[in-house]
This record gives C-alpha cells, structure tokens and sequence, in this order.
C-alpha cells in the first residue's frame, strides 16, 4: 500500500541507520555495524540478493559487509564497502555499472527490461569495479552518487570519475548519447571536489581549490 505519512521501518527498529537511498521504486539502508539491506521492486537484480524478486521488508544483502555509503539509480545500485571499493549491481543496459566488456561477457544474465545501448544484462548481484579499485590513480573511493542511468564516483584524490548514459554523462564528459561503460576521470579545472550528490537529470558538486586536508 502506499504510505501518505511517515511511518517507522518496524523491520530495522533494531539497526541503526546511518545511509539510506532510493531508487526508481526500490530503497537500500546502510547501517553502523556495515550491513546493507534492500527493498522494493527486484526487477534486474537491483536489491542484490541474486534474484529478481521484489520484497516488501528490508532484507540484508548477504554478499556485502564494511558499507559505509550506497547511492541508488532507477535500475541499479551502487555502495562503497571494505577497503574503499565500490560495488555496483542491478541493469546494466546503459553501462551504469562500470564493468569492463570482458566482465560483462562472463555474465551473460539478459535484462528483463531490454536491451541499451549497451546491450541486454545485469548483475543480480554486487560486484567490485575492478578498474577503480586498481586504479593507483584513483586510490579508492570516498563518495559515489547516481543518476538515472550513471553513476558518479569521488575517489581518495578528490578527482571525479563518471559511467553510464544519459544528459549527466553527455555534459560531463561531452560524449554522445550512447556514453560510456567503464569510469572516466571527469576534468574539474584544477578544482577538488569534496561533496557529491546526483538527481535525475543534474547534479550539484561542492569544489575547493586546494587539497582538502588543507582546507580548514
């Protein structure tokens, strides 16, 4: 049923909450002790338990422990766990998981919702964006927000890095509508970034010119 006023999440009454994002129509809860838990619409393999069943109560993502951050787009999710590394699952039609053409060939899972510009198939269950975690550049991953269709990453070096399609990507990188698969460190201008949250068609991003640990 739909809720008209806000009402207590009885299932979590015993965590304590510290993220919560919502998707399209499903919602994910990170909690202190590094357990993430997810619910709603299952379809592709958003809610990360490795199927594409919807569930009514939040239920905890096994796969994952150390969350410390999660972010959602309308078919996907994403979350920062141990040692930094960000894990991305769900639809993967629009290449909003970051993957690399190899790891999307070993997945071979179509899409229930068709196929992208990026083809048919998704990931019903979290897994590491091997290329940002073996990134010496990118150092691991501090921030990560979602779009639609993208997903945005802020890495220990304060820079940007962008994956996926849709007017986000298109204005960040200035590629064309079909986007890119795999992250791309954005050009910020010689500024760092510090703060970074995405909403369907625009993001907004808080930017310092010096290192922030020299930022008082």
């Amino acid at each position: 049923d739909n809720g008209f006023y806000p009402r207590k999440v009885e299932h979590l009454a015993a965590e304590y909450v510290t993220r919560v994002a919502c998707g399209c129509k499903h919602t994910c809860f990170a909690t202190d002790k590094g357990a993430l838990y997810s619910c709603g619409d299952g379809r592709d393999g958003r809610l990360g338990h490795g199927d594409n069943q919807g569930y009514i109560f939040p239920k905890k993502v096994e796969a994952l422990s150390g969350v410390v951050e999660v972010a959602c787009g309308a078919m996907h999710s994403a979350c920062i766990a141990q040692g930094r590394r960000l894990y991305t699952w769900g639809s993967g039609t629009q290449g909003q998981l970051g993957y690399a053409s190899g790891e999307i060939k070993d997945i071979n899972v179509y899409s229930t919702l068709g196929a992208g510009s990026h083809g048919a198939w998704r990931e019903s269950l979290p897994r590491c964006v091997f290329s940002l975690a073996e990134s010496r550049e990118a150092g691991g991953v501090l921030q990560v927000a979602c779009g639609p269709s993208c997903t945005m990453a802020v890495t220990k070096d304060h820079s940007l890095w962008v994956w996926g399609q849709g007017e986000l990507i298109s204005a960040l990188l200035g590629v064309d509508e079909k986007g890119v698969e795999e992250p791309v460190r954005a050009q910020m201008g010689g500024s760092y970034l510090t703060l970074l949250s995405a909403g369907s068609r625009h993001a907004m991003a808080l930017l310092t010119g010096y290192p922030p640990s020299l930022v008082e």
